[in-house]
């Protein structure tokens, strides 16, 4: 966002430039927009193959996730806990499997799952706290549900 930010503020910098540039002479300004339009359309390029690469990802196994609270209401259930990034990159985004589980004589089945997207950004080699709200309904008031959150996906930059 920030990059698309900076490529607007430089192409209304340089259409001031262009507009004062008609006004003193018109080679200038001819000038000035060939610089113009080779600036805009290398600054356009590259945001464009940045946007387009894919992201870095990150194996599940360099990030460890230690749940604190799973509390079920009426909209699903917030999980809360802490995320400690053991690798040497920055995490800007974990997509994580919440899992409803219920155990019986250490075997469990998976009684509801779903996908949660979380957008956080943990340094290298450091920990955050997390809150996040999975879409699992209709599980408020059960006591015999355990709850496992792994990551599926982190994606680093």
């Amino acid at each position: 966002m920030a990059q698309i930010f900076l490529l607007l503020m430089v192409l209304v910098a340089a259409l001031v430039l262009l507009i004062n540039a008609w006004r003193t002479e018109k080679r200038l300004f001819a000038v000035t927009a060939l610089v113009v339009a080779v600036t805009a359309g290398v600054m356009t390029s590259v945001l464009t193959l940045q946007l387009l690469s894919p992201a870095d990802e990150l194996e599940p196994e360099q990030i460890t996730i230690t749940l604190h609270e799973a509390r079920p209401s009426e909209n699903g259930v917030r999980f809360s806990g802490h995320i400690q990034n053991h690798s040497d990159r920055r995490i800007n985004a974990l997509s994580l499997r919440a899992q409803a589980l219920i155990c019986i004589a250490e075997e469990c089945k998976v009684e509801r799952e779903d996908t949660v997207e979380l957008l956080i950004h943990i340094p290298a080699k450091a920990g955050y706290p997390f809150s996040v709200v999975s879409r699992l309904m209709d599980l408020q008031g059960r006591t015999d549900l355990q709850w496992q959150l792994e990551a599926v996906r982190i994606t680093t930059y």
